[in-house]
């Protein structure tokens, strides 16, 4: 099969296998590469009556390897018409804000990642650290009622950087109008790039300025070609790599993180745990019911741990006792970040800093790719009073 006739209803698994392949779709230039070149050049020769009939213009503007990765990004997303590409995550968070949220009432959940005339309600399922489900689609009816029997605009934003495309398919399914999420994390999955991508469909809404009504992708492009939050042409390369190995990356995150949440389940020194794919997790339904991939549950979880037996329950010792727990494991490296090949934990309240509201207790686990016996065996061995 040649990349030109990939068919047009392939799967999320075969578009993420060859992603790339098909980049002459893009640039005229092929070599017929199996994997895709790297542009590195910020400028591109006009035409001689001064037109770019390439496309490209200026690498802040655009350049193949941004454009090439778009085009993936809005492949896999089910009815995506287009994707942006920003140097990280919180560059994304920005430029929607910028966008659209100038005299907007913006509706925001009480347990979100720290740093985030219309109305925006903006989503994170589930949330951070606390995992709690969010009802999205009766989100949105609400908000769309509201939204027309008070006249004003309504943008919908849901915050995928927990489970991908891969995981949850937020569009068209659950009526969303943007997605967005860090592609530092399970996207390019190796912990060695910073990216942001932002994936609509084509309506009209609001934008800030007083720009009136214009199609959504409209003020995302422009911010993205003034403000310089472009993607750089090396990291499009690295996403576009980790993207081919995303479906049975998720496939082994998510089967260590059920076993492990089944583990600390059981176990005597952990009072809750925070996973919505188990049965007593109290959104596990709602949260199964979205995800577009049977028995996969993402791989983040939240444990909250008890005080020593025979100890006190006083909130500071027992974060003395989660820090000598932490210092015991040799797998889990303490670390900021989620979503790749190692498995990462963190305090998240000295992360947080003094206005957290995240239990003392509480560890955040990213679980990563090695093999379950030896994660599962590092915990239990740093839970114990002794260690190893």
């Amino acid at each position: 099969m040649s990349a030109a006739n990939l068919p047009k209803k392939a799967s999320i698994e075969t578009i993420l296998a060859q992603a790339g392949i098909r980049y002459q779709e893009i640039t005229s230039i092929s070599s017929r590469d199996i994997i895709p070149p790297l542009h590195l050049s910020t400028t591109f020769e006009r035409d001689i009556d001064g037109t770019y009939s390439n496309g490209f213009v200026y690498s802040r503007h655009d350049h193949p390897t941004r454009a090439l990765l778009e085009k993936v990004m809005t492949d896999i997303e089910e009815g995506a018409e287009w994707s942006a590409a920003f140097a990280s995550g919180m560059q994304a968070a920005t430029v929607l804000l910028q966008a659209f949220g100038a005299n907007a009432y913006l509706i925001l959940p009480n347990d979100l990642y720290q740093g985030t005339s219309r109305v925006l309600v903006w989503m994170e399922s589930p949330s951070n650290p606390l995992l709690k489900v969010t009802d999205v689609r009766a989100i949105v009816a609400l908000a769309r009622h509201y939204s027309k029997k008070h006249g004003k605009d309504f943008l919908s934003i849901l915050d995928t950087t927990w489970h991908s495309p891969f995981l949850l398919q937020a569009l068209l399914p659950l009526g969303i109008d943007i997605t967005y999420g860090s592609a530092t994390k399970f996207l390019g999955g190796h912990s060695d790039l910073l990216a942001g991508v932002i994936t609509g469909r084509k309506r009209k809404a609001l934008v800030s300025g007083g720009g009136g009504m214009v199609d959504l992708e409209i003020p995302v492009r422009h911010l993205q070609q003034t403000m310089g939050g472009g993607l750089a042409p090396f990291d499009c390369w690295l996403l576009l790599r980790g993207l081919k190995t995303l479906p049975c990356r998720m496939r082994t995150h998510c089967e260590n993180a059920q076993k492990l949440s089944r583990f600390f389940e059981t176990h005597p020194r952990i009072s809750v745990v925070h996973f919505p794919g188990l049965e007593s997790h109290p959104g596990h339904g709602l949260h199964r019911a979205m995800m577009r991939k049977e028995g996969m549950d993402g791989s983040m979880l939240s444990i909250q741990m008890k005080g020593e037996e025979g100890g006190t329950e006083d909130e500071t010792a027992v974060e003395e006792e989660v820090f000598k727990v932490l210092a015991r494991l040799k797998i889990f490296r303490r670390a900021t970040s989620l979503g790749a090949t190692e498995s990462l934990c963190e305090h998240r309240r000295s992360v947080e800093g003094p206005l957290s509201q995240t239990p003392r207790n509480l560890v955040r686990i990213s679980v990563g790719l090695e093999g379950y016996e030896d994660l599962e065996e590092d915990w239990r061995q740093a839970l114990s009073e002794e260690g190893s």
